[in-house]
């Protein structure tokens, strides 16, 4: 549906018409303008060709938050206690463990990293019991510039379980916030959580993934390298900490050792440097999760040959795992490789400065160093000394996106 004029009257008269076309009783329609439900929004069900059944629940979502105890909005700064507290008693069912997120000091964190993120937030009589998450990107896919949201951080407080509050998060007027609206959308889901691919399945069968498995998740397998914190016994020569003066050479770099693949935007030296400077005021409660401070460079012959972040993400994120069964728990944080690139065949150089990495992760007390080296095997057979582990998410599609055609590239700050 086209709208050629938008005022408010022409818009009223377009509902009217595409309700009675629709032969929807008139008794909705007059309960959605009593609780001042946009003619925008209906609009969009009908561009969205909603069912009836849709429409009542929308208007019965209205009706919720107008009379009942439920409110919803954006979240703040100022939630940030709140939104710590879901997180601590949100667990998901993996497999047969139970695995919390802890988030904290800095519950945000992850998003500050992230482009255009919003996050929204369900409140039943002022406590928080619901929060999902979007990223508008802006990417590459088959060769076409395209944009695209992130989904993630879907919770429910344990306590509040069985009312859809998932559902309602997610899918309430201004959920995505002043997002441009897109009809694209991907997640990473966990091996093992059937949880979310139950809910797929009831709130959004148009997921479009391949390849299907009758005993994990659906969707295109992801991995990662795990590599285990060591101290280090050894530093090549040439690994100092990056400088602005190094942004342009960096941004070659990565661009050389990732272009062509899909979900990967060329960088530019000012791409960097918004990514890794902040001018934060003094007094601010924490730390900036990612700066200058945690990039690195591997330079020889005087000049930069790789270069890699290393966000301390163990610092506001933690993963406490808990076996339903014999109660084992384990408890484990890392810190994740961010913005990598290297000179061609300098795959040595590269697993030198991950190594030198290892050590600083070692040092900060994480457990593990998470690299996504899946399409770079030249610098993972570098690391194999380390035995790294694989970790495996699925990446999903929604609707109408365009089709993988290479392995994806992975930034860690959406995983």
């Amino acid at each position: 549906m086209q709208r050629h004029d938008v005022s408010l009257e022409n818009r009223n008269n377009e509902v009217d018409r595409a309700w009675s076309e629709r032969g929807w009783p008139a008794d909705l329609l007059a309960r959605a303008r009593s609780l001042h439900i946009a003619e925008d929004a209906m609009l969009r069900w009908f561009a969205w060709n909603a069912t009836l059944e849709r429409a009542q629940e929308e208007v019965q979502w209205a009706e919720e938050l107008h009379h009942g105890t439920m409110r919803f909005r954006q979240l703040t700064y100022a939630d940030n206690e709140a939104f710590c507290d879901l997180w601590a008693n949100s667990p998901e069912q993996i497999g047969d463990w139970d695995v919390t997120v802890g988030r904290g000091p800095s519950g945000f964190a992850s998003f500050e990293l992230q482009e255009r993120p919003v996050l929204n937030g369900l409140f039943d009589d002022g406590r928080l019991v619901a929060c999902v998450s979007f990223s508008l990107r802006h990417t590459i896919v088959g060769g076409r510039r395209i944009s695209v949201r992130y989904g993630q951080a879907m919770r429910v407080h344990k306590d509040h379980r069985g009312h859809a509050y998932a559902h309602w998060v997610r899918s309430l007027p201004g959920a995505v916030g002043l997002q441009m609206p897109t009809r694209l959308q991907y997640d990473y889901i966990r091996a093992r959580n059937m949880t979310m691919e139950r809910w797929n399945k009831k709130f959004m069968p148009s997921v479009e993934s391949v390849p299907r498995r009758d005993d994990d998740v659906p969707g295109m397998p992801v991995t990662v390298l795990q590599l285990a914190a060591t101290a280090a016994t050894h530093t090549a020569d040439g690994i100092r900490p990056a400088r602005p003066s190094d942004y342009e050479r960096c941004a070659a770099l990565i661009n050389r050792t990732h272009n062509g693949r899909d979900l990967f935007r060329p960088y530019t030296a000012e791409w960097l440097s918004s990514r890794l400077e902040f001018d934060v005021p003094s007094g601010w409660p924490w730390q900036t999760p990612y700066t200058l401070d945690d990039f690195w460079v591997l330079e020889r012959g005087g000049a930069v040959i790789a270069c890699a972040g290393l966000w301390d993400r163990g610092r506001d994120l933690r993963e406490r795992w808990i076996h339903r069964e014999t109660g084992q728990e384990r408890i484990v944080s890392h810190t994740a490789l961010l913005d990598i690139g290297y000179a061609e065949g300098a795959e040595n150089a590269m697993a030198a400065l991950i190594e030198h990495l290892l050590g600083v992760t070692h040092e900060l007390g994480r457990d593990f160093l998470t690299a996504p080296l899946a399409y770079l095997p030249g610098v993972a057979a570098q690391l194999a000394n380390f035995e790294p582990e694989e970790e495996t998410r699925y990446l999903q599609w929604r609707a109408d996106t365009p089709a993988l055609t290479t392995p994806a590239h992975l930034d860690l700050v959406y995983w």
